[in-house]
């Protein structure tokens, strides 16, 4: 549903700066979505999506009237280590939708950062941080051609972490 997805969208722009997160990436299904998040606060993965998940139920279910569980328990999360695996993770990201027949074109799917990677929408200008590898900064790093795919450590402090929640 449209509205969902909507309200997902703003509570994950919410946190983002109310949490202390840099967000890489992301995408809404409608069963779940999936996110490439760095925390650089006092919060962890853990209670980001914690907060996130609660506060979509909290707000769902004042406009649906709904009082029912929307996710499930936990989540899944990974360490993403080097660039590569970035570039990797956020393909896996965007190329959900046309997997799952939502979209024709990972970049065509309306609730992914796809767009803003593949072809400068600037409806996630605020929403993207920039991608830091080996003290080089890239504002943009394609998810569907690559182009360099040179593997590279990351100089962060902590890895960006990938996390899928799950309804």
């Amino acid at each position: 549903e449209r509205v969902a997805a909507e309200l997902l969208l703003n509570i994950i722009l919410y946190h983002k700066f109310a949490c202390h997160y840099r967000l890489y990436g992301f995408v809404i299904m409608p069963d779940h979505f999936h996110m490439v998040v760095q925390p650089y606060g006092q919060l962890d993965l853990s209670s980001i999506t914690k907060r996130i998940k609660g506060n979509f139920t909290r707000f769902f279910h004042l406009y649906t009237g709904q009082s029912e569980p929307i996710w499930q328990k936990g989540f899944y999360d990974r360490g993403i280590r080097s660039r590569q695996e970035l570039i990797s993770t956020l393909e896996y990201m965007h190329n959900n939708p046309v997997r799952k027949g939502l979209a024709t074109r990972p970049d065509k799917y309306e609730f992914s950062s796809c767009g803003y990677y593949d072809g400068g929408d600037q409806r996630f200008v605020l929403w993207i941080d920039s991608i830091e590898w080996g003290g080089e900064s890239e504002t943009k790093v394609s998810s569907t051609g690559l182009g360099d795919t040179r593997d590279g450590r990351s100089d962060l402090q902590s890895p960006p972490m990938f996390a899928s929640a799950h309804d």
